[in-house]
Parts: C-alpha cells; sequence; structure tokens
C-alpha cells in the first residue's frame, strides 16, 4: 500500500514542562511549515466534555493535576493519524506534549510506520524550570469563548476581557496552584 505520497514526512515533537510554550512553539511550527497539529492537552479538554465515563474520569485525573494513562492518549493519536492519512496535501506533524513516556514513544512510532510514513523526525524540549512553570501557570488565563490563552505578563495582566473576542477569562481548574503542585 505504500506509494509516492508516503514519503519523507516532517514529524516534530514538542515536549516541556507545563507553561513552557509548547503551544505556541507548536502554532508558529504549523504556519512555518504547513503541518497538522495534534495537541495532547486540547484532545483531552475536548473529550472531557463527553458525558461519559471516560469523560468525567479524564477530568477528574486532569483537575488533580494527573497524566491520564497512555491507552487513553494513544487512541486520540490514531483518530488524528486517521485523519491526516486521508488529506491529500499531508507535509507532516507538530504533536505537542506528547508521547510523554517510552510507551507511548513506541507506540506513537509504530503508528507512524503503520501509515507509511518515512519520519524525519525532531524533538524539540522547551525547558523551564518548575518555579517558572508554576508561576506562568497559576496565573495564566484562558477565555471561555475562544479558548485564546493570556499570559499573565505586561499588558495582558490588565486585561478583564479576552482581547481577540470580548470573551469572558478564567483560570483553567488543571492550572490552580493545588493541581499544577501535585503533578
Amino acid at each position: 500500500m505504500k506509494n509516492e505520497k508516503s514519503k519523507n514526512k516532517l514529524i516534530i515533537i514538542i515536549l516541556g514542562p507545563p507553561g513552557s510554550g509548547k503551544g505556541t512553539q507548536a502554532e508558529l511550527l504549523c504556519k512555518r511549515f504547513d503541518l497538522k497539529f495534534f495537541g495532547a492537552g486540547d484532545s483531552l479538554r475536548q473529550r472531557q466534555k463527553v458525558n461519559d465515563f471516560t469523560g468525567m474520569k479524564i477530568k477528574e485525573v486532569m483537575e488533580a493535576g494527573k497524566w491520564v494513562p497512555s491507552f487513553i492518549i494513544s487512541k486520540f493519536w490514531i483518530e488524528k493519524l486517521e485523519k491526516f492519512k486521508q488529506e491529500r496535501r499531508f507535509s507532516g506533524l507538530v504533536s505537542e506534549g506528547s508521547p510523554r513516556r517510552i510507551l507511548e514513544a513506541q507506540l506513537f512510532d509504530e503508528a507512524l510506520n503503520w501509515y507509511d510514513w518515512q519520519k524525519n523526525l525532531k524533538v524539540i524540549f522547551l525547558n523551564i524550570s518548575p518555579r517558572e512553570s508554576f508561576n506562568r501557570l497559576a496565573r495564566r488565563r484562558q477565555c471561555t469563548k475562544c479558548g485564546q490563552l493570556i499570559p499573565w505578563i505586561d499588558k495582558f495582566k490588565m486585561l478583564k476581557k479576552c482581547d481577540k473576542c470580548g470573551g469572558r477569562l478564567i483560570i483553567r481548574n488543571d492550572k490552580k496552584p493545588k493541581a499544577i503542585k501535585s503533578v
């Protein structure tokens, strides 16, 4: 089933502590190199909204600041990779925040092989101190309407509403001090 379109795909994995800027860098790389995006955290937050056992359990685990089991996150990759495989113009992807564990890295590699993508693999680790991670997360806000993250720096500290859409700003439950400290 291999064909010419299965040639080299740029696969970038961005890892790092919470609040290190993984999402920001992933967005920039996707735009610059016309890559698709997979965000582990985004997928998990979306799945929490489904009112079933798994959705509620994901919410419980994330609000406690813990990691969701590997089998859950690997299910999300497979769904995304299958979708990407159907696209005519697929040059690669940026995976933000995943794989996190050795088992996940092995499964991710198997999945890429399954879809016949020869890999041009790059892994980027964004390193910040635990103190900086805590400070960034404990004050960072998110718009309830459009999802934009608002950092707690400079002029952004003064915002009462989202500067993009006017939505309400909140601190997510998984980013409150108790949850951050438990990671």
